[in-house]
């Protein structure tokens, strides 16, 4: 039996969403790291809160994942006055979604990524063993 959120979806928007849910994905990280990041942001915010929610955030434009494969990082896009990130790629920010990377691996297309509470910013999970002691 269907949920009641999804008998409102037509068969065709239900297998678009799963679609997106193959290509962006997350796991948790077990709650000690979790913790960990959790103080490194809280001292980071005592000096400087101005960014701190952004530096948790990946911008991802799913026009550009889905239809080129590409993933453009947070770096390339542009953010204006009003919040509103646009991808460099196709210029446009109606595709762009934020995935908060606090406390999970997030996971688009065959790359990782992961909060480094370290220089608190995005980076790409390597794999090293080596994440969550130092920054890459």
């Amino acid at each position: 039996m269907l949920q009641p959120q999804l008998r409102d979806h037509s068969w065709q928007d239900i297998l678009k969403i799963q679609g997106i849910h193959q290509v962006v994905s997350s796991t948790s990280l077990p709650d000690n790291i979790m913790r960990m990041q959790a103080r490194h942001l809280a001292k980071i915010s005592l000096v400087n809160s101005n960014c701190l929610l952004q530096s948790t955030m990946l911008y991802v434009c799913m026009r550009c994942v889905c239809a080129a494969g590409k993933v453009v990082l947070n770096k390339k896009m542009r953010v204006v006055s009003d919040n509103r990130c646009f991808c460099s790629e196709c210029d446009d920010n109606a595709y762009v979604v934020r995935v908060c990377t606090l406390g999970r691996i997030v996971k688009v297309r065959a790359q990782f990524f992961y909060f480094c509470s370290f220089c608190c910013s995005t980076h790409e999970w390597l794999s090293t063993g080596h994440e969550f002691s130092s920054c890459s």
